[in-house]
């Protein structure tokens, strides 16, 4: 590690290369998987199955503390969506709840579970089923919505991927903002002993070569190996400059 260029990037040297790190998306790295490591102490593992279907209203609800898996914040909700119709299973698939309990959701089934009606007599003709959230997460003080719910349901009834790592897709679009916001910026000025400091810390995450929104965060800025060596070795005779030639010069041009 040789210091900090230009307020924004460490310049390290390994195996005959200069390497140029980008200072802000380096902490964005370190800072993201900080966060990441902290959700996911909040989430229990996978739930016996089977759970109840659906969750009944109220439960696990409350402010504070969950109650249930979820071991994070939660908020009290009262929020109608539609479930469009093609996923209306993932309610009644135990995976999907779990995933779904695991994260701190609640909701019960609406009256009007068919689609036809809605909050406030609002009247809904999309085909699908009505449910009312009643619990979601907060994360980082932010609450998550009915939309985030459903979105959620979605992501989990599509089974890209188990239910143990399924999480809600507005984290992906909340944590690395956060991490950006809080991250070391360009122009900050940083020692010796930080540069170092941030380099070791960046070692140890799992995607180290990415910035918390997927860009590229180390460039090679040149091939040391590559450089063709200055040489000092005296010119031979034949290629020495003639200076004698200079010899009167001035005194030429003034007589002309």
């Amino acid at each position: 590690m040789l210091g900090q260029a230009d307020h924004r990037f460490v310049l390290l040297l390994s195996r005959g290369a200069l390497y140029a790190l980008d200072q802000h998306a380096a902490h964005e790295r370190v800072l993201l998987e900080g966060l990441q490591r902290q959700l996911a102490s909040l989430t229990s593992p996978v739930l016996p199955l089977p759970l109840p279907l659906p969750l009944p209203q109220g439960q696990g609800q409350g402010q504070g503390q969950g109650q249930g898996p979820y071991r994070g914040e939660t908020r009290e909700a009262h929020e109608e969506v539609l479930v469009p119709a093609s996923f209306t299973f993932a309610l009644f698939q135990a995976s999907s709840l779990s995933a779904l309990s695991r994260w701190g959701f609640a909701f019960s089934l609406s009256p009007h579970a068919q689609g036809q009606g809605g909050a406030g007599g609002k009247q809904v003709d999309e085909p699908g089923c009505l449910v009312t959230v009643t619990q979601v997460p907060v994360f980082f003080g932010e609450a998550c919505s009915g939309a985030d719910f459903v979105e959620f349901l979605l992501e989990t009834a599509k089974g890209a991927l188990p239910a143990s790592i399924t999480r809600p897709p507005a984290l992906d679009r909340l944590l690395p903002d956060r991490a950006c916001h809080r991250a070391i910026r360009f122009g900050d000025a940083l020692h010796v002993a930080q540069c170092r400091d941030l380099v070791h810390r960046l070692s140890q995450t799992d995607l180290p070569f990415q910035c918390a929104h997927g860009r590229r965060s180390i460039e090679c800025v040149a091939e040391l190996k590559a450089l063709v060596p200055l040489s000092f070795a005296p010119l031979p005779p034949a290629k020495r400059p003639r200076f004698e030639n200079l010899a009167g010069l001035g005194q030429k041009k003034g007589q002309g």
